[in-house]
């Protein structure tokens, strides 16, 4: 795959999609999925030496993914990627055009990429866990940086908890629906951007198995839930929507 540095794709034109490099984010998983349903080819940007406040200048913040169309300005949050995408190839259509679908789509998907959703409260969660033990399997430096950037504090691991457990049961109760009415898919009778979604956000507490997704052991680790509640509340049929929507629609083994 063609890449370049910040540098070299702010002077260019076309499609380019920056992710951190070796570790399975689902915000940078779900990008490059739908990326990959919709076939748009992209050319991906690695940070260079001494470049990390050109990320700042272009993009106004540091996070990942990034993702740009020629000189526009770049999308970096997960409803501004989904857009762009679906603007640039509208089908196959990842966003519903039935009005309370779509609707359904955009409250469910925020539960899962927003503020205080899935992966928000992952990482607050994460960043209690490594607090309280000595041998976190994220390193302190990474639990830190997350703390700050998630906002973290003591009270909020309590509320966490309570938020990631209603968000897995809401998708859970979702999938029974469809599936009792025998659909195969989170909205209506297709793929939309929520499967994605949730099959990205299942891995930070079942993570596809190495030979599908390799990753670094601390990693994995890290995203191997030991708390007993969120193993309990992870269905079976929720690990099977997981693997359906990867084996059906996304790119196997994850490719970096």
């Amino acid at each position: 795959m063609e890449t370049h540095t910040i540098k070299e794709a702010m002077e260019q034109d076309g499609l380019r999609l920056m992710t951190i490099p070796q570790v399975p984010s689902p915000w940078s998983e779900a990008a490059r999925g739908i990326l990959y349903v919709k076939g748009l080819e992209f050319v991906r940007i690695l940070e260079g030496q001494a470049e990390e406040s050109l990320l700042q200048e272009w993009t106004g913040q540091t996070s990942k993914p990034v993702l740009v169309w020629n000189q526009e300005r770049p999308a970096t949050g997960w409803a501004e990627i989904l857009h762009l995408a679906e603007r640039l190839q509208p089908e196959p259509r990842l966003i519903p055009n039935q009005r309370d679908d779509r609707i359904s789509l955009f409250g469910l998907s925020h539960e899962l990429c927003g503020e205080m959703g899935f992966g928000w409260c992952f990482r607050l969660l994460a960043c209690s866990q490594g607090y309280a033990q000595k041998d976190s399997a994220f390193p302190q430096v990474v639990i830190d940086m997350m703390a700050n950037k998630y906002g973290w504090s003591p009270g909020m691991s309590a509320i966490a908890k309570i938020r990631f457990l209603e968000i897995m049961r809401s998708i859970d109760d979702r999938l029974t629906a469809q599936q009792s009415i025998g659909k195969s898919y989170l909205i209506g009778d297709a793929l939309s951007a929520l499967d994605i979604y949730w099959a990205t956000f299942c891995a930070l507490i079942h993570p596809l198995p190495h030979d599908l997704c390799p990753m670094l052991d601390f990693i994995r680790a890290a995203y191997q839930s030991g708390d007993e509640d969120i193993n309990a509340a992870l269905s079976q049929r929720l690990i099977d929507h997981q693997m359906f929507i990867y084996e059906t629609h996304l790119q196997l083994p994850v490719v970096w």
